[in-house]
């Protein structure tokens, strides 16, 4: 009997108490106390384990049930334990043996009784699966764009990989879909509120965080994430840990000194303090008024803000952003606001790194369901805070999908309405806040850029060991 790993054991615990829960395996994993006492290479094998059986667990259940023997039935935990294994034996490049052995053994643990059921089928799986999947593997290797082979290789629905296709073109979805084998990058942001970027890279540096600038003002990749929330630098405000489109979004969100800003979908407030930190290195604050639909998220926002003393520079109220036209807000500016930024609820397709449990949810008829009501949803959003924007002012719309239908076609619909027909597209690459951040900032952004039918707006592209795939559209009212 072999001895089973403690990443597999941590993973598979990870695995259980989501299932149990309902809960997103980045929640589970921020307060893990067993992922925390591993050591950096088992909790980095732990965390690819645990994502990647979550990401893949469509296809991974489909493959299973095809492989179980008639009759054969299998307890919750060992589905758990198989889709753990399955996806190490046919995403990583753990080998055969290991991974049956390794499998079997989780799958004891989870039952007693289902270890000889569980080599089994891990064994079919590497007989009948594992071929098919590394000939598509070898075929995308060398350039392939077959959108069936991308979907295996990704463990992603084929419903997903053709609105991809159809939305940016197969170039774009390959890269996407192949960087999905790959944790994501963490990028943390210095807060300019607290200090200089020179000052941020050296705390960075001093916790063991190898920081390595991205050639956008105080904006760092980190070679090595696993003690950020240790470090302290997190709590206390010096850094901000936001993926690099995000980062490169609140920019281009980010109003001017002195100027007001209704935000719409706050969420924990990350890119309020982006912007206010953007702000910050031009010279001042702005005033803020953020809203959100979830009083839960606005408490944490609000506490969060509170803590770092710009408690007085932004307001936070629960509303939901379809109401903004009909009053209700707590602070709305005679005139009008200076600047509005629309981060909209979207179906998440550029995160899928970070939360992979949206992945199968966007199976077969239920993505087209998430395209229309979401579009509907963002339109009226757009519509809604248009009203509150003064003449000459700006409104800014993101997603972090690259979908065209909650992109481009959104911001048409939106033109198309009473609230739109003041309203013209700019380019983002021309706002001033990106622009503050110097030359090299527009020129990364610019590097990232992938392809939009829209002409002004920034997609950002979703590369191995890059950012998340991210949108965003800057419109001007009319004076």
């Amino acid at each position: 009997m072999a001895r089973l790993s403690d990443a597999r054991r941590v993973a598979l615990s990870l695995v259980v108490e989501r299932r149990l829960r309902g809960a997103r395996m980045r929640e589970l994993m921020r307060g893990s106390a067993a992922l925390d006492a591993l050591g950096p290479r088992d909790r980095a094998f732990a965390t690819r384990l645990t994502f990647g059986a979550v990401l893949a667990e469509g296809l991974v259940r489909r493959l299973i049930e095809a492989r179980r023997r008639p009759g054969v039935r299998l307890r919750a935990r060992v589905r758990d334990a198989l889709s753990v294994s399955a996806f190490e034996l046919l995403y990583l490049s753990t080998p055969t043996d290991v991974c049956v052995s390794q499998g079997t053994e989780l799958a004891r643990r989870a039952d007693p009784h289902a270890a000889d059921v569980a080599h089994a089928l891990l064994r079919a799986l590497a007989s009948h699966d594992l071929p098919v999947i590394e000939a598509a593997r070898g075929r995308v290797a060398v350039g392939g764009n077959d959108e069936g082979d991308l979907a295996l290789v990704a463990a992603v629905p084929p419903v997903l990989v053709r609105e991809l296709v159809a939305s940016r073109g197969r170039p774009f979805a390959r890269e996407l879909l192949v960087s999905l084998s790959e944790p994501a990058p963490v990028y943390v942001a210095a807060n300019h509120l607290v200090q200089g970027d020179d000052e941020a890279a050296r705390l960075l540096d001093a916790a063991g965080l190898d920081p390595r600038p991205v050639g956008m003002g105080g904006s760092f990749a980190l070679g090595r994430p696993a003690g950020l929330a240790r470090s302290g630098l997190v709590d206390d405000g010096r850094v901000v840990p936001a993926d690099l489109s995000s980062q490169l979004v609140a920019a281009a969100a980010a109003p001017a000194p002195g100027e007001s800003l209704l935000e719409v979908g706050q969420g924990r407030a990350t890119k309020t303090l982006l912007m206010e930190s953007c702000v910050h290195s031009r010279g001042g604050l702005a005033r803020i008024h953020a809203i959100d639909a979830s009083p839960f998220k606005v408490d944490l926002a609000r506490g969060r803000l509170g803590r770092l003393g710009l408690g007085e520079r932004v307001s936070c109220q629960v509303l939901d952003g379809r109401k903004v036209a009909e009053g209700g807000l707590a602070f709305a500016p005679e005139g009008g606001f200076d600047a509005a930024f629309v981060d909209a609820p979207c179906t998440g397709v550029g995160t899928l790194r970070r939360h992979p449990e949206a992945v199968w949810s966007l199976a077969d008829d239920a993505l087209g369901e998430a395209l229309r009501s979401l579009g509907a949803l963002q339109t009226d959003l757009l519509r809604a805070a248009a009203t509150r924007v003064r003449r000459g002012g700006t409104l800014v719309f993101a997603t972090c999908s690259p979908l065209r239908h909650e992109d481009e076609d959104v911001i048409r619909a939106f033109l198309a309405s009473p609230e739109g027909g003041d309203f013209s597209v700019r380019d983002v690459l021309e706002s001033a806040g990106l622009a503050a951040l110097g030359p090299r900032a527009v020129t990364l952004a610019r590097d990232l850029a992938g392809p939009t039918d829209l002409e002004g707006c920034l997609c950002v592209r979703q590369r191995l060991g890059g950012p998340d795939a991210h949108f965003c559209a800057r419109l001007v009212r009319g004076t």
